[in-house]
């Protein structure tokens, strides 16, 4: 019974993501506590949390992100800012202890799937509609935040035809009809860094498939879309100025410089989490713009080695993933693309963060 309900709370909590704010923390509140009273009852609780995988990486990353609140102008603030490494530990630890078998991993990611094709089409909607001026999917906010979610979503989902893990003709073409939606969101975003990294994540997943003739044809079919949709949207991609006098790449080194004197200053436990803005000269300075720069100025070195620790653990399970029958190419493509990304923009960061989480509990599960 505690399982079953754990079950429908955590597939409402993934469907709310990329849509809707407070119901996603509501039902991962519930499925988190249900899942403790179950590993209660049965005696490995203890175990369960503290698996030697990525949720060793979480763990510690909440324990930095807690040390620096304690040290930090508001500590309070801070805390709730260490919160989203504790839901990211959360939805890693509850899929990958009690729903890795490939029935519960199917449905998970036909759900992350539907509600980002929802968010998609409701965010092209109102692109078109000149309701916005840019692709947003509601609940996960800014464009560059939207489209690297989108590309994480995207990478996780050509695995699936690779391995042929579809149980009917119907899901295939549910499958990559939603994609398409998503894609099409991805195109319109004109995010450059999620859109090549994604790509890079694409051929990557390839080259490790044993079956990569199917992956060719799905890739081959993207590329035709991408392009379609890039030349009806007249080239937005490659219209941006990108030199060094565009205002938005000095705005950006800017930070990059702010960030970098908040590590100097406080190099061991950092500034504390959502205290960046209060240490930025910039206006829009409320995260780094920088995946590892955001860690040393939030964290210090604490966070900068359990940063390494996750990606040491996330890695050494894909590529143990990868001699099995797994997903481990789902986990892979995540970690290209948020450490890729995270070069030009902060990733691990809320919705994003989540999925990024749930595709590396995705990506040990057994599909045979």
């Amino acid at each position: 019974m505690l399982k079953t309900i754990t079950w429908y709370s955590l597939l409402l909590c993934i469907l709310a993501i990329p849509i809707f704010e407070s119901p996603k923390n509501l039902f991962l509140g519930i499925a988190s506590i249900l899942f403790f009273i179950s590993h209660l009852n049965k005696k490995d609780l203890a175990k369960t949390l503290l698996l030697r995988d990525a949720r060793l990486g979480f763990v510690a990353l909440i324990i930095s992100s807690a040390l620096s609140a304690a040290f930090a102008s508001d500590p309070t603030l801070a805390l709730k800012g260490s919160l989203d490494f504790a839901k990211m530990y959360l939805i890693f630890v509850i899929v990958s202890s009690d729903f890795s078998d490939k029935k519960s991993i199917l449905i998970i990611i036909f759900g992350i799937i539907i509600s980002t094709s929802i968010a998609s089409a409701w965010g092209i909607t109102n692109l078109f509609n000149q309701n916005a001026t840019n692709i947003e999917l509601n609940s996960v906010g800014h464009v560059n935040h939207s489209a690297i979610y989108l590309s994480l979503v995207i990478a996780m989902t050509i695995p699936l035809f690779i391995k042929n893990i579809f149980n009917s003709f119907l899901q295939v073409l549910s499958a990559v009809l939603l994609s398409t939606i998503n894609l099409i969101a991805l195109i319109l975003s004109g995010s450059r860094a999620a859109i090549v990294f994604c790509i890079v994540a694409l051929f990557t997943i390839i080259a490790l498939a044993k079956n990569n003739r199917i992956g060719i044809h799905i890739i081959t079919l993207f590329i035709i879309i991408g392009i379609t949709i890039t030349v009806s949207n007249n080239l937005i991609l490659f219209q941006k100025d990108i030199s060094f006098s565009s205002r938005s790449v000095q705005e950006r080194i800017d930070i990059w410089e702010d960030a970098w004197n908040m590590f100097k200053t406080n190099p061991i436990i950092g500034v504390g989490a959502k205290h960046f803005r209060f240490h930025s000269k910039s206006q829009s300075g409320s995260h780094a713009h920088n995946l590892y720069l955001n860690i040393i100025a939030q964290f210090g070195m604490i966070g900068a080695l359990s940063l390494l620790l996750l990606i040491f653990m996330s890695i050494k399970s894909a590529v143990s993933g990868l001699k099995l029958n797994s997903l481990s190419e789902a986990a892979v493509g995540a970690l290209i693309i948020t450490l890729g990304v995270g070069f030009l923009n902060t990733t691990m960061h809320t919705e994003h963060g989540l999925l990024f989480a749930l595709i590396l509990a995705i990506g040990q599960a057994d599909v045979s």
